[in-house]
């Protein structure tokens, strides 16, 4: 074999070796900007939530002694709340998790914000039994519930009046008001015109008020309702409408009489 041929046939080599170290590089840079699929994040409904003794006593306050304390699907006592739960003789009770509501294809985005978000400000008036009152409001902060504090005056019904304005002016979206006792509160809120307010008394008669009438002022009247009740009704008004009222015959008819009022 001549010089030539051999000089031929060891680029030929050379040439092979170096196509395959190319590709070889090439396959390597392309892993590197290939993104690995990410672990998705838990669900907010899931994170644990442990509940200290000071809390859980700020929970049980005006409760007696032998009572049940109701906890949350997500939520834990630490060993110095179990304590306190022993020493007043409570027995736990946990509540089941929420299950995901089911919606079509079309709407899964809606769905998912839904599943994520709450109506961005809820005004809150308040009176009477300060520390259940405060656990029930902290617990809903940490479930993602934003408040605007309301309470401008000693007078609840001053409070309430001036958290209606909030709806006219775009301050607040809707608004809570846990109060001693809901009637003499739904007498007055109902008297102020754009007010369509619920007592809350079960989750199903709210979800039904929201439904039907989009009810944008929620009484809970908190000397006769548990903390897991409060809480759970609260997360319930505050999630958003997706949906407009469906009652349109009432809406129209209380168009009307708010008109005459005000004329």
């Amino acid at each position: 074999m001549d010089a030539e041929l051999v000089n031929k046939a060891v680029q030929q080599v050379i040439d092979a070796l170096r196509r395959q170290g190319a590709s070889a590089a090439t396959a390597k840079t392309d892993r590197q900007f290939v993104r690995k699929p990410t672990k998705e994040p838990p669900d907010r409904l899931d994170a644990k939530v442990f509940l200290t003794a000071q809390a859980l006593a700020q929970r049980l306050a005006g409760a007696s002694s032998g009572s049940a304390v109701e906890l949350a699907h997500n939520e834990f006592l630490t060993p110095a709340a179990q304590d306190l739960a022993e020493s007043r003789h409570l027995s736990v009770r946990r509540s089941p998790r929420p299950t995901a509501v089911r919606m079509p294809p079309a709407d899964a985005a809606v769905a998912t914000q839904a599943a994520q978000a709450y109506l961005p400000t809820l005004g809150l008036v308040t009176s009477g039994q300060g520390d259940k009152i405060a656990g029930v409001v902290e617990a809903l902060r940490r479930d993602g519930v934003e408040f605007a504090d309301y309470n401008q005056s000693d007078c609840w019904m001053c409070n309430i009046e001036a958290l209606a304005g909030a709806f006219g002016d775009g301050g607040v979206a809707a608004g809570v008001a846990m109060l001693p006792f809901a009637a003499d509160a739904m007498v007055l809120a109902n008297k102020i015109a754009g007010v369509r307010a619920v007592q809350g008394t079960r989750a199903d008669s709210v979800a039904a008020a929201v439904r039907r009438f989009d009810a944008n002022m929620l009484i809970l009247e908190h000397s006769f309702l548990t903390f897991h009740e409060m809480r759970a009704m609260v997360r319930l008004f505050a999630a958003p409408r997706l949906i407009g009222p469906s009652y349109a015959a009432m809406m129209q008819r209380v168009a009307q009489l708010e008109g005459n009022r005000s004329q």
